[in-house]
């Protein structure tokens, strides 16, 4: 199948769009997680930390994730890679818990990109 015919069926735009969307959502919050952070009444060290991380947990998300990706049925990694994400900026409200969630952020960005 050629690019022209992928663009014409359903599912490869289904899976444009939720990509997408994805992609988005994800690199909207970790490119303005400083800002967010220091908002939310975070200190700049703390906000730039989590910044820090969540850039160093892209690059090894590319690389584990890409791993799993060959050996686990890839929609299990996205999916438990969404729900950790989610999960973890819903309840991160407290300064030990907001570094790790951007870990999780730029992992599942990284995962997201290979996948």
């Amino acid at each position: 199948m050629n690019a022209s015919a992928a663009w014409q069926t359903k599912e490869f735009c289904c899976l444009l769009v939720i990509f997408s969307v994805l992609l988005i959502a994800t690199a909207g919050a970790i490119a303005h997680l400083v800002p967010i952070l220091t908002d939310a009444g975070f200190s700049a060290f703390i906000a730039t930390t989590a910044a820090s991380t969540a850039d160093l947990a892209l690059i090894l998300g590319r690389l584990v994730c890409g791993y799993l990706l060959d050996k686990i049925f890839a929609p299990y990694v996205v999916l438990a890679s969404l729900l950790i994400d989610v999960g973890l900026l819903s309840i991160s409200v407290s300064p030990h818990l907001t570094p790790l969630a951007s870990i999780s952020c730029g992992f599942g960005l990284g995962e997201r990109s290979v996948s």
